[in-house]
């Protein structure tokens, strides 16, 4: 019998995320399972970081940049990473996260 809920190990999920990265940003929640014996959670989040491969553009450089390229400039210095937190449904014990894949 679970004694926590789907919200609940949400909210572990989106805490943990917070604690491993902190520059996380819009976090989303993408996918909310049990596991077929009812013993673990798998929450699937999407969060934006900080691109390490962008090149920072100062904010003076960014005001000189029409609208458009702004916009653009923004959206390449960040990226969308999915990961899949695992949380056990008994205790809310944090049991640690996985790459995300749909398969």
């Amino acid at each position: 019998m679970n004694t926590i809920g789907f919200k609940q190990a949400i909210n572990i999920a989106k805490d943990e995320l917070k604690k491993i990265q902190s520059d996380a940003a819009d976090i989303s929640v993408e996918q909310a399972v049990i596991t077929d014996d009812d013993k673990l959670y798998e929450i699937t989040l999407a969060y934006l970081i900080r691109n390490k491969d962008s090149s920072d553009i100062t904010e003076s450089t960014h005001k000189e940049l029409p609208t458009a390229m702004q916009q653009l400039s923004l959206i390449l210095q960040r990226k969308r990473v999915y990961k899949t937190f695992i949380v056990n449904a008994t205790n809310g014990q944090f049991r640690g996260f996985k790459k995300f894949s749909e398969n």
